[in-house]
């Protein structure tokens, strides 16, 4: 019953259907997340931010503001 997203998730708890929330609240979950997404678009874009924020459809300044925010977590 899971959106396709959610099976193929790479967070193995999400594809086994686990218990996720653990300690952690929803924001600090979706962050998480939004981070992994960022930086494998970074890696798929071989490094050019520019390329990866174009592709993910934020601006790179919004892409450097949420790679700063995980630095303060």
């Amino acid at each position: 019953d899971l959106p396709a997203g959610l099976v193929n998730s790479t967070n193995p708890k999400i594809a086994a259907g686990q218990d996720i929330a653990g300690d952690e609240s929803l924001r600090e979950q979706l962050h998480k997340m939004e981070i992994e997404i960022i930086n494998t678009a970074i890696g798929e874009a071989e490094g050019d931010r520019r390329l990866a924020a174009q592709r993910l459809g934020i601006s790179l300044s919004g892409l450097y503001r949420k790679l700063g925010e995980s630095d303060r977590q």
